[in-house]
């Protein structure tokens, strides 16, 4: 208890945004007043009741991976509504945490766009050589895409790629 309780003050000061996932159980049987067994299909957090408020925004995502937002103080997602979690909600959430401010150049931007394959988008990168995470989230996005889209990679060569 007083390791998570010293993880839980470590998260709150943190500088970064964090992304954690909370194992939740399933209670089935509970007892009602007069001793009878209830079926009960809500979900209790394992870890400590009321955990969702030491964060911003907190997901319930089932075994299909439909989501529903618990709570959501960046005021970005569909409160009312199930949704399946994909690139657009981290990039949405992405977008929160930096104020809507982009840190891409927009030329570099531009470039990304512009790439019609896999293939196309790979080389952009090695010819970069970029290890910036603001930059290659703009990759992945574009990756996403892309494979969202049916280009699924193939095998061929990419000039300036690895050679024996």
């Amino acid at each position: 208890m007083k390791a998570h309780n010293n993880f839980m003050v470590v998260l709150r000061h943190f500088p970064r945004h964090v992304l954690c996932c909370i194992e939740t159980k399933r209670n089935i049987i509970k007892m009602d007043s007069e001793g009878i067994p209830k079926i009960d299909l809500s979900r209790q957090v394992i870890q400590q009741p009321g955990i969702e408020k030491n964060f911003t925004t907190v997901l319930r995502i089932n075994k299909k991976g439909c989501a529903e937002v618990v709570k959501d103080l960046s005021q970005t997602l569909p409160v009312q509504q199930q949704f399946y979690p994909d690139y657009q909600t981290g990039a949405v959430l992405q977008d929160w945490c930096y104020d809507g401010k982009s840190y891409v150049p927009e030329e570099l931007q531009e470039k990304i766009d512009k790439c019609n394959s896999l293939s196309e988008l790979y080389q952009l990168l090695f010819e970069l050589d970029i290890d910036d995470v603001e930059l290659i989230s703009a990759f992945t996005r574009r990756r996403l895409i892309l494979e969202r889209n049916g280009n699924r990679p193939n095998l061929e060569v990419i000039q300036g790629g690895f050679n024996e």
